[in-house]
């Protein structure tokens, strides 16, 4: 887990059910560990985020793309979140 390593990281999921477990399992870390995790329930094509781009160092996708409709949107979606 990043947020051990004293990382700030961000979780995504459409699947409201998977953010409360991963809210339940946050409450079960240090509290600067929970301080450094949050997750946001949404779809990443529809989130509303700020106006800036750079926003993150990495953005990981694990067992993502498969699952949209159409993930040759999703690549250039958040390519610009990343810090340049």
């Amino acid at each position: 887990l990043l947020a051990r390593q004293g990382i700030n990281a961000i979780g995504v999921d459409i699947n409201f059910s998977a953010i409360e477990y991963a809210n339940e399992l946050r409450q079960s870390e240090p509290i600067s560990v929970q301080n450094s995790l949050s997750f946001v329930h949404g779809d990443i094509h529809s989130l509303e985020l700020p106006e800036d781009d750079n926003l993150f160092d990495t953005i990981v996708a694990s067992e993502v793309l498969e699952h949209f409709a159409q993930p040759e949107r999703t690549i250039p979606h958040i390519l610009p979140l990343l810090k340049k």
